[in-house]
């Protein structure tokens, strides 16, 4: 597991990358054909399909489908993302 101040990285079997936020103070949140988060001095990038996961509910969500993004912007800040 790979670390930055308040989150942490962790590749997963069969190649998935899980994304945990230990200290969420999210600075911003952009949206457009990637799905950006920006925290501190770290900017997480997300151009594939992804797995949202906050408190214990999961969502499979892809940045080309802006539409179905909804429960990522109203979850910030989160606690994990499974690439």
């Amino acid at each position: 597991m790979t670390s930055w101040p308040g989150c942490g990285i962790q590749r997963l079997v069969g190649g998935s990358i899980r994304f945990s936020l230990t200290k969420p103070q999210i600075s911003w949140l952009r949206i457009d054909y990637q799905t950006r988060i920006q925290f501190g001095e770290a900017e997480l990038v997300i151009e594939t399909p992804f797995e949202l996961t906050v408190a214990d509910e999961s969502y499979d969500l892809d940045p080309n489908d802006r539409s179905r993004l909804g429960p990522f912007a109203g979850s910030i800040p989160t606690r994990s993302l499974t690439s």
